[in-house]
């Protein structure tokens, strides 16, 4: 099961597999691989696993594929990242787009899945390469190298704080000095202890995930209003309630899509197929009816905001769920979808929930 799930989605498998002793329904493998590749394997324990995960379940990482089954799949955070990989993760994540004329490099051959992103990257400045145009895509990135790429790839939407003194005893005054200085000002990057950097070492993808994370949420050059961010998460619950009780299967998926994303869309995805299939099952109760019923009137709040990521709370969220067989007293499950939904901004320029923490997680 993924971390995370949202509340309602595990209260209709649950309730219904328990409502309804038959057979494990079979769902499809794409479904299925479609879950599994927002649950990595190899997280559990890791210092940066709560920022790894969030970038999984928001789309920015993809993971490396096991091959113990479909879509099963692995980070890798202690691994180190390439030049190549690091400036595919920054612009896809950042969304950046540019028909401007851009440098041309010998080892970066176009139609290679790295030769679009460094092109955008290159005609923004956000790259300037090595002697003899030489990218060097292979190279694993440095921490020195990964800080001058966030500084300049978020310039002009993060808020810099001036720098007093030098933070770093082995920061020389040297090329990446301004840009390794600048982004600890605003704690997207650290030193590892003693007053150091290490701004040679080569840097990992725990570390390059966290740092283009913490950039994405200190963007604040655009910033949506809490009304349009409160609007997405209240429209998703009230629509959704009349989808389900008239159990409009189409219409629940037309609203996931609609709201939802990454890791979101495919577990209510898979919630409610498995409800479907379940209900549709030839051994299901005959004149089955179910319902969502309000106890409370939710509400919800913004938290904190960027240019493209936002946290809401969700309160006020109980209700219960009844299935009521003819002739029988309604079987009934209180629940609540009260929690923190997070957010993100769509190229598109919407804003969907990618992921969800149930109260007791929140």
């Amino acid at each position: 099961m993924i971390r995370r799930f949202p509340a309602c989605a595990l209260s209709f498998l649950l309730f219904c597999t328990a409502l309804f002793p038959m057979p494990a329904v079979a769902q499809s493998a794409d479904e299925i691989a479609a879950l599994r590749q927002y649950a990595p394997t190899d997280l559990d324990s890791h210092w940066a696993a709560d920022t790894l995960n969030d970038a999984i379940h928001a789309d920015i990482v993809k993971g490396y594929p096991t091959g113990v089954a479909p879509g099963v799949v692995e980070v890798r955070p202690n691994a180190s990242i390439t030049r190549a990989e690091f400036v595919t993760l920054l612009v896809r994540a950042t969304g950046l787009t540019s028909n401007a004329p851009a440098k041309t490099f010998t080892d970066v051959p176009s139609g290679t899945w790295f030769s679009e992103p460094i092109r955008i990257a290159s005609s923004l400045g956000i790259v300037n390469g090595y002697e003899y145009n030489q990218f060097l895509p292979t190279k694993q990135i440095r921490r020195d190298e990964m800080a001058a790429l966030i500084v300049r790839a978020f310039e002009h939407n993060i808020s810099w704080q001036p720098v007093t003194a030098p933070p770093f005893l082995d920061v020389p005054a040297y090329w990446a000095a301004d840009a390794i200085n600048r982004a600890t000002a605003v704690k997207i990057v650290n030193g590892k202890g003693d007053g150091k950097y290490f701004p040679a070492d080569i840097a990992t993808r725990a570390e390059a995930v966290t740092v283009l994370s913490r950039a994405l949420h200190l963007e604040s050059s655009a910033l949506p209003t809490d009304d349009r961010l409160n609007a997405v998460v209240l429209a998703d619950l009230r629509e959704r309630q009349t989808a389900f009780n008239a159990r409009n299967f189409a219409e629940l998926e037309a609203i996931n899509s609609r709201y939802s994303t990454g890791a979101q869309h495919a577990m209510m995805r898979y919630a409610f197929s498995t409800l479907q299939s379940l209900l549709t099952d030839p051994e299901a109760p005959a004149g089955l009816t179910m319902e969502i019923r309000r106890t409370e009137t939710p509400s919800a709040r913004v938290l904190q905001k960027s240019n493209r990521y936002a946290t809401v709370e969700l309160t006020g969220g109980r209700f219960d769920l009844l299935f009521t067989v003819p002739g029988a007293a309604p079987e009934v499950s209180p629940d609540d979808s009260s929690g923190l939904v997070y957010l993100k901004k769509m190229p598109d320029g919407s804003w969907k929930m990618y992921s969800a923490h149930p109260p007791e997680a929140a």
